[in-house]
């Protein structure tokens, strides 16, 4: 914003000429001065103050004072071709019998002061050297360095259909990506003076995993290559999980060394979407970049694994013609989604973060298998009398029963947000959906069935029926969960839920992006 450039700005213009102390010092104040303005980016702050903080800095800004105060010297060159004045030189020195004329002779003959002589004529003039270079075949190679400690060079290759060997993908965060060279495209010639001509992609990924220290790349940049610039950066975005991930068991994973590993419900930033199959992601709380399935990808085997499933269906009514039938392969079609997607669900929600609403808490829905056995009702009686004043629900139809309850008024819940209690709301999660709206941004908590040990005054028909009538509540109406907690008893319950509802009064929650757009 304006008024976050404008300190800065102010706070720059002591840069020049003063102590650097100082103006670290100034500048350390001016991030102090911004940072209750920008609440959800204190890890980026604290790294600039890192950053600022320390010795290198320090240095850079004393080189910066000793180049930005010889600004006004004149740096023009005294001669255009210094190499043919030293050349003169020596020619007229030749003849003077003298210690010290010797001595200046051999050192403008020496071949290292002629070629700096050289260098900086080619200088004076702005006669610089092309980047670049022509191969035999006439394609234009370049050579770059970066240096290489014991993190992954973070770059896949892949071979063309002309067998050239290409940069597939760069990895976010990678040391290939903070060097800036390496770009998906780029046309790969030789490492470390070292042809990649005629070996196999394991055996250049081999050389590319071993590397250490200052590493050479012979390349034909992208944009060379094949007319298109380098990819830009598109906007990063937040997402939650509705599945699990293993890449070790995933063989369609170009490389499984860069793969992802993440649990249904993990809050991810997807950082890279340039590969239609797989995306470039970071887990929450961790600093790694790795590859994960797209939503493309992943919409593709739901769809797939969905088929399937209903194709053994099938032929398991078909007793031994099973073994005679082969199964056909399932194209994705997207106008199928609802076929094989409960309900809204896809295989990432994108979401925001917001802040605690202390005020206005958000509704708690409670929500369950419909066993009798658990008895969420009681639990929401249970806080309204132990918390009064903290909880309040909203009053059912007169008609409602366990059996077929009727859902409250959206006005009605709306009523006791504005009063700052937290309205509890127990219900089936097949009425979730009509609560789930920006309106009310509800926090539903599904509890699922305790272990069978858990619950002795059960049968094992019993526990098996609402073993299963958890299991497929969880499979239909997981995305519109936000925590899954195990049901004991009332009390315990109760806690659990009373827990819940203090930290959202106080901690920032992910919610899905839809909610804040504008229509």
């Amino acid at each position: 914003s304006r008024d976050k450039r404008g300190v800065f700005e102010g706070r720059m213009a002591f840069v020049e000429g003063a102590n650097p102390e100082k103006n670290i010092h100034q500048l350390l104040h001016t991030l102090d001065a911004v940072t209750p303005r920008l609440k959800e980016r204190q890890d980026d702050l604290a790294f600039v103050r890192n950053v600022i903080s320390s010795n290198d800095f320090k240095i850079l800004m004393r080189l910066y004072q000793e180049v930005t105060s010889g600004r006004t010297k004149d740096t023009r060159p005294v001669s255009l071709n210094a190499l043919e004045v030293s050349h003169s030189l020596i020619y007229d020195l030749d003849s003077v019998p003298d210690p010290l004329t010797s001595e200046l002779m051999d050192l403008l003959s020496d071949p290292h002061i002629n070629a700096l002589i050289t260098a900086h004529d080619y200088v004076a003039n702005k006669e610089y050297p092309s980047e670049y270079m022509e191969d035999s075949k006439g394609d234009r190679i370049k050579t770059i360095w970066m240096q290489k400690g014991n993190n992954p060079l973070g770059a896949t290759i892949k071979q063309l259909n002309d067998n050239n060997v290409c940069i597939s993908r760069v990895l976010h965060g990678s040391v290939a990506d903070k060097s800036g060279l390496l770009h998906p495209g780029d046309i790969l010639h030789s490492i470390n003076g070292e042809s990649v001509d005629g070996k196999s992609i394991d055996e250049i990924a081999d050389i590319m995993q071993n590397l250490q220290g200052i590493v050479a790349f012979k390349i034909t940049p992208a944009s060379d290559y094949n007319g298109k610039s380098s990819r830009n950066r598109q906007p990063v975005m937040k997402v939650r999980t509705h599945f699990s991930y293993d890449p070790t068991m995933d063989d369609h994973l170009p490389c499984q060394e860069a793969g992802l590993s993440f649990n249904r419900g993990d809050i991810l930033t997807i950082v890279d979407q340039e590969d239609p199959d797989w995306w470039q992601a970071i887990k929450e709380g961790n600093a790694g970049t790795g590859l994960v399935p797209s939503l493309l990808q992943q919409q593709r085997r739901d769809y797939s694994n969905h088929a399937k499933g209903q194709l053994n269906k099938k032929l398991g009514t078909l007793g031994t013609l099973r073994r005679k039938i082969k199964a056909r392969k399932v194209v994705y079609d997207s106008s199928h989604r609802h076929d094989y997607c409960s309900g809204d669900a896809l295989p990432y929600d994108e979401v925001v973060k917001i802040a605690p609403q202390n005020n206005r808490p958000r509704p708690l829905i409670l929500t369950s298998s419909t066993h009798p056995y658990i008895k969420l009702q009681d639990v929401v009686s249970h806080l309204m009398t132990t918390h009064k004043g903290h909880f309040m629900t909203v009053h059912h139809s007169s008609q409602a029963s366990a059996a077929t309850p009727v859902a409250p008024a959206i006005r009605d819940i709306l009523q006791v947000m504005e009063s700052g209690q937290t309205c509890l709301i127990a219900l089936p999660s097949n009425l979730i959906s009509k609560y789930y709206v920006p309106a009310l941004k509800p926090f539903v908590i599904f509890f699922r069935a305790p272990r069978e040990e858990h619950v002795p005054q059960l049968t094992s028909a019993e526990y098996n029926r609402l073993s299963k009538d958890n299991a497929r509540q969880e499979s239909l109406y997981f995305h519109m969960y936000d925590v899954v907690k195990e049901y004991s008893d009332v009390q315990s319950t109760s806690r659990n839920v009373f827990m819940i509802a203090n930290r959202l009064r106080k901690d920032f929650q992910w919610i899905p992006a839809s909610w804040t757009q504008k229509v």
